[in-house]
């Protein structure tokens, strides 16, 4: 190989000249770059080394850690002191590869080689492992090309790494002071050259003994007497650098070769300022080396032909690093500005944008004309635009000549001017040698307005012109005294009765044939084809038949160089393949062929024979000979993605295509698909929604069973246009068919166990795929349960359990044969009860009416009408007692029923605790006097309000207390305390005596227990202590919500606590009214019988009662109760009933509910059916089943529900209340108040009101009109102006004018009030017309203006 030495100043003699391309990369191509920073994820701005490894991922040092790009992210290394496995340091000074997978970075302390793979980091210090280096720059590396890894540490030594030892082995090199070493370079695989800190180098050759030491060969001085000020290592050369010149070297067979040598003298010969310092080289080609100057900028140096050419992009940039790498990409670190990519971006578009042409607003440019280096570029809206050189050179609009602003089409005129096409006054002409524009004037048969194409014909010395609307138009011209004036026009429309006419009058493109045809594209009428002979038109449209044009709507037209005529449509471009009889055959190509967007707007061509579409969606550029599209959408460089119909050009090699935002201008020749293909690189994987370390290509990644859900990362290796990448991807044996997408990830969910390969292939930023695929292995391994040993056990476990039900299957028969018969005595059992607890609910209905026989004559004698011996009140208060107590114990019998079966909720009151518990503890004082038992209660004095059902407390802790009572010795003790505490009320009732046994706590709430007990009551010591009442009482806890348990002392005490949660405001019952009606205290002393009301005294005659029940007694125990004061009239059913209304006609109604023939509620309903007695109030006096009874005949209308048996003082105070309310009623009815109304504070007769109340309504409805006066209201009344008067003076106290005036102005205060209408507007609302009249009247009534009414209003 040849030497070569290359002096500096010489090699940049051209740069002066070739400043002139300094935009241009190279090859005449574009230049872009983009920055990446700390911003972008780079972990410091200040990038010091760049290394590119064999995958593709771009490695960076800088003055905090480690970087590693791979174009989508980066991940960082940094140093950690506490952390071996992290860098020695952050500063770091360089990057080798060993290995795919292993990377070593030399630090300003010591070196460190990472294992990517592992995650592993080694920290090497080479003799600074107790203190730091003086200076920075003490470490340096460099690999050979079989992968040996050597150091140098300045002060110290040069250094081997083992890797069978993990060691670095040091090692000397004869006559050579190595712990002089600055920089090391590797050459080949067996040369090394050293760079001494004085600037001297020298090579030396080495082998590798068995043992793995270094045996070194042979020395060698270089460049002896030059001081080296930089060395670099680039691909396979090695470039040492002294003051003034440049020297190259790389291996060769036998000895490193020196190619070339230049006298210093010759440097001093060419004084260029570039002799600063050489910061970094990096190798673009064998013969190409880019050089970062410190004071100097970039270059690009040509070692061929000593050209050298500046890189613009980082001229005043401070650069550390340089580096050549895939795509062309010169990567470039810079002292605190990031990472630099600078690179052809093979797109040379340009784009003048709408904001560069109008400052301000937007146009879509639709034509184009070239004349010379001058553009005229016409917009629709903004007239049209002079580009000389692209830059705005001038402007015609209307206010300097032109016709309209929307200019649709050019045409070069016969008289160095050009023809304009408009929307409005269609035609215009500008004169290229004057500047001036002209307005060409249409004969009044053949107007037209909008111009959208204009075609020259030459040969048939005329002008068409395409218009909107008006159809096709031919013009003929004659040109005198600078005018053009028409002679002669014909205009070709549609006929529909014509079918040879033109197919639409909105005509688009026009394309001349030869000197007899004349293609016409129209709007919703296809292509048409002029015989411009015959004056007649052939048509192609859209049909089914195949061979069709793709749409009617034609947007351009081009013949191509081997004359195919190409039409663009709205949907797709077609291409004219024949011609089969009198059709035309076209070849359509839409978005499913490869055309970017649909919808078409220009066609153009290149020297190539490509054809380039504008669409609403890009640039698509056609390939004819393949049949291939190339597309260019969503790129900063288009002017936008939606282009305009007919807006293209070709002049010379310059192609010009308008849209919505300006418009691009590019050689085609200078616009390429980058051909460069990415690898993939894998950047990790998904388990389970957590994240797992990265994996690389062709790696064997095993997952447990349950981690089949996973979702592999991967991107390509494109650092020019990552995001425009797309993939497809499969995983063999769990997917047949490739995925595409244009995300890097890959989720798979529910794998089943087995062995998978998972390939992914990638496109570049210019979508060309790359068929090469990565692959990663996948093995999901099956759960030990399912595998071949899981499985043997599982055939022995199976054996087993066959044999053990074999053994158990007769034992588990009889278990079961013995848990069924079981149930059914269970059953049997329940039913049983059940029918017990049915049958003593029954009885208790038939005893209501006995007992109510009972204790209503009782209650008869004791009204104090009879005088009994003190022995016979003895006995009588002996009877009254045990008959309550008989109604009490079938009341709870029955209650427990109902509880039982669910027919009873809630209804929730405010209640006041400790005055239930007062009240209930003063029915045994007796009893604690005669038995001195002593009561100790722990109630609030104050009262303990709460919210609860009043009468399932009382019944509960009634039963408890009867109970503690029940038990308590003579001379015992019962406590008593009641308190609230989080939301619930808690209840502790304790009393004395000899205790529950043991064994029979859990049986005192059992209700089968209970109904047995009930029933037999066994002899002391074994009798259970509970009654139906413990029942019930369990049940209204659990109906409540709560808890109650009980605890006992044998010998010593027994007590309850009770637990029932308190009721919110929000379930208290409205209903509370209509009530269970309990009975949980034993007498009925709290209804109190009301005195005989005046009313009653001076009765003439007595009111009727009519009594219905169908058993006699308790008819005849009523008529006894009430005989004295009222006249009885009884019925034995509902049907005798309605007989006996249809003769008389009773006060009060009081009836059974169950009769035969007609029952209660039917009779009610009969009642309230009828006019005649609809009014008659309803008692209904019965046996009250459940709440759902009594409410029943609330909704029917009744009165009162009083059960049975009843208290007589009750019943007689509920009639004599309803029979006094009624006869109240009645007088005010009779009175002539029941006819008098209000007004304004007043009591009036209702006809006064209506009749003011009409007035007022009258005049308000009229206010505003003119004819409203006295005699017009006395007319729409038919009333006198006497009566009139006088109505309105007695009710209003004011005349008839006054009244009115007073409804105007209050009419007037509501809309000062209410609107924003004028004060005037106001007064004419209200029916005034003259002002100060309407102000002073307004002041006279409120006090005030009417503005200052509205301010103080407001």
């Amino acid at each position: 190989m040849k030497a070569l030495k290359t002096n500096i100043p010489a090699m940049l003699a051209c740069l002066a000249i070739s400043m002139q391309l300094s935009s241009m990369l190279h090859g005449g191509t574009k230049e872009a770059h983009y920055v990446l920073s700390n911003k972008d994820g780079l972990s410091n701005n200040s990038v010091t080394c760049i290394c590119q490894d064999s995958a593709g991922i771009v490695w960076t040092g800088t003055w905090e850690g480690l970087n590693a790009y791979n174009s989508s992210g980066f991940r960082i290394w940094k140093s950690n002191p506490a952390d071996s496995n992290t860098l020695s340091s952050n500063i770091i000074r360089g990057i080798s590869e060993q290995r795919p997978g292993v990377m070593w970075a030399t630090t300003d302390y010591g070196v460190n080689r990472i294992d990517v793979r592992q995650d592993r980091i080694r920290r090497f210090y080479l003799g600074y492992e107790h203190n730091n280096p003086a200076k920075d720059k003490t470490f340096d590396l460099s690999v050979s090309d079989s992968h040996h890894v050597f150091c140098s540490a300045a002060g110290w030594g040069l250094a081997h790494y083992n890797e069978s030892t993990d060691r670095m082995e040091a090692f000397n090199i004869p006559d050579l002071n190595t712990s002089d070493a600055a920089k090391i370079h590797c050459l080949g695989d067996n040369r090394l050259v050293i760079v001494s800190q004085q600037g001297h180098a020298a090579e030396a050759r080495y082998r590798f003994l068995e043992s793995g030491q270094i045996d070194i060969v042979g020395k060698t001085d270089l460049l002896t007497g030059t001081i080296l000020t930089a060395s670099f290592k680039t691909g396979t050369s090695l470039f040492l650098v002294s003051r003034d010149s440049l020297y190259r070297f790389h291996a060769g067979r036998d000895s490193l070769k020196q190619e070339g040598t230049c006298q210093k003298q010759e440097m001093k010969a060419f004084p260029l300022p570039c002799k600063g310092e050489v910061r970094a080289i990096t190798e673009a080609s064998p013969d190409e080396i880019i050089i970062a100057f410190y004071d100097y900028g970039v270059m690009r140096l040509n070692l061929a032909g000593g050209i050298c050419t500046n890189l613009p992009a980082l001229q005043d940039v401070n650069i550390f690093a340089l580096h050549y790498g895939t795509q062309d990409i010169l990567w470039a670190g810079t002292d605190g500005q990031g990472l630099w990519a600078i690179y052809d971006d093979g797109f040379g578009m340009n784009k003048v944008s709408s904001a560069v042409m109008f400052q301000s607003g937007r146009a879509p440019v639709r034509s184009f004309f070239k004349d010379g280096d001058r553009l005229y570029v016409g917009t629709k809206g903004n007239g049209i635009f002079v580009m000389d050189s692209n830059v705005l050179a001038g402007r015609y609009d209307k206010s300097n000549g032109l016709a309209d602003n929307a200019v649709y089409a050019f045409e070069r005129g016969y008289n160095d001017d050009v023809f304009i096409g408009t929307g409005e006054s269609g035609l215009n002409v500008l004169s290229l040698r004057t500047g001036k524009i002209s307005r060409i004037i249409p004969e009044k048969e053949h107007m037209f307005n909008e111009v959208y194409d204009i075609k020259r014909d030459d040969e048939n010395g005329c002008l068409w012109i395409g218009t909107y609307g008006c159809g096709l138009i031919k013009l003929y011209l004659e040109y005198r005294d600078g005018k053009y004036r028409i002679t002669g026009s014909k205009a070709y429309v549609n006929n529909k009765e014509n079918p040879r006419s033109i197919n639409s009058n909105i005509v688009f493109p026009l394309l001349q044939d030869g000197p007899d045809r004349l293609w016409v594209g129209t709007k919703g009428g296809g292509l048409d084809l002029l015989d411009i002979k015959n004056d007649t038109f052939s048509h192609s449209t859209v049909s089914s038949a195949e061979g069709s044009i793709s749409s009617n709507d034609v947007s351009s037209l081009f013949f191509s160089r081997d004359s195919v005529l190409w039409v663009g449509t709205s949907y797709g471009l077609n291409r004219l393949a024949g011609q089969d009889g009198g059709t035309r055959i076209f070849e359509s190509f839409t978005d499913r062929d490869g055309l970017v967007n649909n919808s078409t707007h220009g066609i153009a061509e290149d020297a190539s024979g490509n054809l380039w579409i504008s669409t609403s969606g890009g640039l698509s550029v056609f390939n004819p000979v393949h049949g291939s599209f190339t597309n260019y959408s969503n790129d900063d460089a288009l002017q936008n993605n939606e282009y305009a119909d007919g807006a293209s050009l070709r002049s010379g090699d310059t192609v010009y295509f308008g849209g919505v935002d300006g418009y691009n201008w590019f050689n085609p020749d200078g616009i390429h698909m980058r051909t460069y293909k990415p690898n993939i690189v894998f950047n990790g994987i998904r388990i389970m929604d957590r994240e797992t370390e990265n994996i690389r290509q062709g790696e064997l990644l095993t997952l447990r069973h349950n981690e089949n859900f996973f979702g592999i990362q991967f991107s390509a290796i494109e650092f020019i246009d990552n995001a425009k990448c797309e993939y497809a991807y499969i995983l063999e044996g769990f997917s047949t068919s490739w995925v595409y997408t244009d995300s890097g990830i890959a989720s798979f969910t529910n794998v089943p166990p087995g062995k998978y390969t998972f390939k992914v292939r990638c496109t570049n930023g210019d979508k060309v795929w790359n068929s090469d695929t990565a692959s990663i292995s996948i093995r999901v391994r099956r759960p030990w349960w399912n595998t071949i040993a899981a499985n043997c056990m599982y055939l022995l476990i199976m054996m087993a359990l066959a044999y053990t039900v074999l053994m158990f299957f007769n034992e588990r028969v009889r278990q079961r044969h013995e848990l069924e018969i079981e149930t059914l005595k269970k059953k049997k059992l329940v039913d049983t009860y059940e029918a017990k607890l049915r049958f003593f609910t029954n009885i208790a209905h038939e005893f209501m009416t006995p007992l109510t026989l009972i204790i209503g004559p009782i209650e008869q004698m004791a009204g104090g009408k009879y005088n009994l011996p003190p022995k016979v009140s003895k006995y009588h208060r002996i009877i009254y007692s045990n008959a309550e107590r008989m109604r009490r114990l079938i009341q709870e019998l029955i209650d427990f029923r109902r509880i039982d079966t669910d027919s009873v909720k809630p209804a929730y009151s405010n209640v006041d605790i400790a005055e239930v518990t007062e009240g209930i503890l003063d029915n045994f004082s007796e009893i604690n006097e005669e038995q001195y038992i002593t009561i100790e209660k722990e109630v609030p004095s104050s009262g303990l309000p709460s919210i609860c059902d009043r009468n399932a407390v009382e019944k509960i802790l009634y039963n408890l207390i009867s109970n503690a009572y029940k038990y308590t010795p003579a001379g015992g003790k019962i406590w008593i305390s009641a308190e609230k505490e989080d939301g619930n009320i808690h209840f502790v009732i304790t009393n004395s005596g000899k205790g529950i046994r043991p064994e029979n706590i859990d049986k005192v709430f059992d209700r089968f227990v209970i109904l047995d007990n009930y029933e037999s009551q066994a002899s002391k010591g074994s009798v259970i202590r509970n009654g139906i009442g413990m029942a019930l009482v369990h049940s209204l806890v659990k109906m409540l919500g709560g808890e109650i348990t009980v605890t006992s002392v044998p010998g010593e005490s027994t007590t309850f606590r009770l637990k029932i949660p308190e009721g919110t405001a929000e379930q208290i019952s409205a209903s509370a009214v209509i009530s269970m009606q309990e009975h949980a205290l034993p007498d009925r002393r709290s209804v109190e019988e009301p005195e005989k009301s005046g009313i009653m005294e001076a009765r003439e005659e007595c009111e009727k009662i009519m009594i219905v029940d169908d058993e006699k007694s308790i008819r005849d125990l009523v008529a006894d109760i009430l005989g004295e004061d009222y006249r009885i009239i009884q019925a034995g059913n509902g049907t005798e009933a309605v007989e006996q209304l249809k003769q008389v006609r009773p006060d009060l109604i009081i009836t059974d509910l169950n009769m035969p023939q007609m029952n209660g509620a039917e009779l009610l309903k009969y009642v309230k059916a009828n006019d005649m007695t609809k009014s008659i109030p309803v008692i209904f006096l019965a046996f009250k089943s459940d709440m759902e009874t009594e409410t029943e005949t609330y909704e029917l209308g009744s009165e009162v529900f009083i059960p049975k048996p009843f208290s007589t003082r009750h019943l007689k105070a509920v009639v004599r209340q309803i029979l006094k309310n009624r006869s109240v009623l009645k007088e005010w009815y009779n009175s002539a108040l029941s006819s008098a109304d209000v007004y304004q504070g007043n009591i009036v007769d209702a006809s006064d009101k209506d009749f003011i109340v009409r007035l007022t309504q009258l005049i308000e409805d009229n206010i505003s009109d003119e004819n409203m006066n006295l005699d017009w209201l006395c007319g729409q009344l038919t009333v006198s102006r006497t009566q009139i008067y006088r109505k309105v003076k007695e009710l209003a106290s004011a005349t008839p004018v006054e009244f009115i005036r007073g409804v105007k102005l209050d009419r007037a205060a509501l809309l000062l009030r209410t609107t924003g209408k004028t004060i005037q507007e106001v007064m004419y609302s209200s029916g005034f017309n003259n002002k100060s009249y309407f102000y002073r009247e307004f002041a006279a009534k409120y006090g005030c203006s009417p503005k200052e009414y509205r301010k103080n209003k407001l």
